[in-house]
């Protein structure tokens, strides 16, 4: 089946919109009730403050609607944007991707290897498919994207090439 999904490119993943929209909604009912907390004398300070975090998870969600968590595979590499904030990693630079169990649950995690430095990266396990499919499927594009790339450059590179004059 990662045949078939990697055979049309760019393939992209993204956060269930189910899960965004009920952040907002979220924040919005505690926002609600903060400000209804508030006109009570004895419990505006309480209502203030629950009005303050509702007003942030709802502001949170709105910005999660706006620019949604997206992880993107192509023949290029691997784009993950989280909140506007977007990373690109090259498939030579990254391997062995793999399921981790963290506090709040699951997440991806791979090695990532450039030439001067070199570290472990994890990306959050929330999106449309389960983590242990995902972290195949990543392992599987990059195997076959970074064959494509290499084989690729080396037909670039032999084309390019200007034959020697004797």
């Amino acid at each position: 089946m990662n045949a078939i999904l990697l055979g049309r490119p760019p393939f992209v993943l993204r956060r269930r919109r189910v899960t965004e929209i009920s952040f907002a909604i979220a924040g919005a009912v505690v926002m609600i009730a903060g400000l209804a907390f508030a006109t009570r004398e004895h419990f505006r300070f309480v209502g203030l403050l629950l009005g303050g975090v509702g007003l942030f998870v709802f502001l949170f969600g709105i910005l999660q609607v706006v620019r949604p968590t997206k992880l993107m595979l192509e023949p290029a590499g691997l784009h993950y944007s989280i909140l506007g904030i977007h990373r690109f990693w090259p498939w030579q630079t990254v391997s062995s991707f793999r399921v981790a169990h963290i506090r709040s649950g699951k997440a991806i995690v791979f090695d990532v290897a450039y030439p001067d430095r070199s570290g472990t990266f994890a990306i959050p396990a929330f999106f449309s498919m389960r983590p242990g499919p995902l972290a195949d499927l990543l392992n599987d594009a990059r195997s076959q994207w970074i064959d494509e790339n290499y084989t690729r450059g080396a037909h670039a590179s032999a084309v390019g090439a200007s034959p020697s004059v004797d």
